[in-house]
């Protein structure tokens, strides 16, 4: 997974294995449309994060979960993406506009990236 930050945008390129298990190979968020960025870690999500409606993507329990899943929250299902491994921090993005609510993305360097982007959004 390539991550980037150019013309106001969050880029998600998905690359080999990953594309085949999401079902996409790009994902572009405006930075403007971001709410909000943090950093988890697998098990301080609730499990109900683990359960859930997927359209279309690859999920085994605990070990992936990637594509576009449907999360049932505050009453309605909420859109999200997710490419998570249970092995890695997770950066979280909400969203405040835009075709996903938030975007879960298991990275190494999920700290770096977190800054990165909030930087980014502070010099829009």
């Amino acid at each position: 997974m390539q991550l980037s930050i150019e013309h106001k945008r969050l880029r998600v390129d998905l690359q080999g294995l990953e594309r085949v298990f999401s079902l996409r190979g790009r994902v572009e968020l405006a930075l403007g449309d971001i709410g909000g960025v943090g950093v988890r870690a697998p098990h301080d999500l609730p499990k109900r994060y683990w359960l859930s409606l997927r359209v279309p993507g690859t999920f085994l329990p605990f070990i992936i979960k990637a594509g576009t899943y449907f999360i049932w929250r505050e009453g309605k299902f909420r859109r999200e993406f997710w490419y998570t491994t249970a092995a890695k921090h997770f950066l979280v993005v909400n969203m405040k506009s835009g075709r996903y609510e938030r975007v879960v993305l298991g990275l190494d360097d999920a700290e770096e990236w977190a800054r990165r982007i909030r930087e980014a959004m502070a010099g829009e």
